[in-house]
């Protein structure tokens, strides 16, 4: 049998929705909630194994990136019962990401024969989720972080610190990506973050078409563009253009473009970090 959520009674909780399957809560449970401050997944599944009675081990969890139908990016994770609990259902946690709202949602069945159905209709309950914000946007998007440095969230950007800051000097900024259309959001970001407009040299960065370079004396900055958005890349090196390169061009090769929603299901990978994830 495969859960039709829409047919399942619902009560409204402190902080969302909960829907139990009609049969009774052994058959299925789902909590959504939109959270009121963006929330690691990392966060999010400590506190589920924290509950008090759940005997989950988060260090077994496997995750899987998703695509909604809306173009946002999402994860969803299974934790299993600890080592040597078998009375223990799976649980399955979710978080659709925007850049101001995020929803998440929680899953489990405990009949077993009913698990796989389950499954199938909680995947597709997290690809239809929407989080209000309008598609055209400041965006996130998704690229492996350099290995070992630290990521603090700033306005509109992400910033990566070396190991061994701030003594040893450096960092990497991931700006948010922004939309080709939108002429005054691209005007701004030009004054506030790099070089102007159109300034810089063609260069070849994997699969990109249209990227160029600005070596400045202590930074280096590079543009992407696609015909929706544009990303930009900074490495402040501190006059030393060797510094931290190897780390720079490794970030600028695993930049995954925003996905469009006719491109939702291609544009899904499971290898993928973002700014989330600090």
């Amino acid at each position: 049998m495969t859960a039709r959520f829409e047919d399942w009674p619902r009560v409204r909780v402190a902080d969302g929705v909960l829907l139990s399957d009609p049969r009774g809560a052994a058959a299925g449970l789902v909590r959504i909630r939109r959270a009121r401050a963006p929330r690691t997944l990392r966060a999010v599944l400590a506190e589920a194994c924290a509950c008090p009675g759940a005997r989950l081990d988060a260090a077994t969890a496997e995750v899987q990136a998703v695509v909604t139908d809306a173009a946002e990016h999402g994860v969803i994770a299974r934790l299993r019962a600890a080592p040597g609990v078998t009375c223990e259902p799976d649980r399955l946690i979710a978080i659709v990401h925007g850049e101001r709202a995020q929803i998440q949602l929680e899953g489990c069945c405990a009949a077993p024969a009913e698990a796989a159905g389950f499954e199938r209709a909680f995947e597709a309950l997290v690809r239809g989720t929407v989080t209000g914000e309008p598609p055209l946007r400041r965006r996130l998007f998704g690229y492996q972080p350099p290995r070992g440095w630290h990521g603090v969230r700033r306005a509109c950007a992400t910033v990566w610190l070396p190991p061994g800051c701030p003594r040893e000097p450096g960092a990497l900024a991931v700006y948010d990506a922004t939309p080709v259309a939108a002429t005054a959001a691209r005007r701004t970001h030009a004054l506030l973050a790099g070089p102007p407009a159109g300034a810089g040299e063609p260069i070849v960065v994997g699969p990109w078409r249209d990227a160029t370079i600005w070596r400045g004396a202590d930074a280096t900055i590079v543009r992407c563009r696609d015909a929706r958005f544009e990303y930009e890349l900074r490495l402040d090196h501190g006059g030393d253009p060797g510094r931290h390169g190897d780390a720079f061009d490794g970030v600028l090769r695993s930049v995954t473009p925003v996905p469009s929603p006719a491109r939702a299901e291609a544009t899904a990978t499971s290898d993928a970090e973002f700014a989330w994830a600090i």
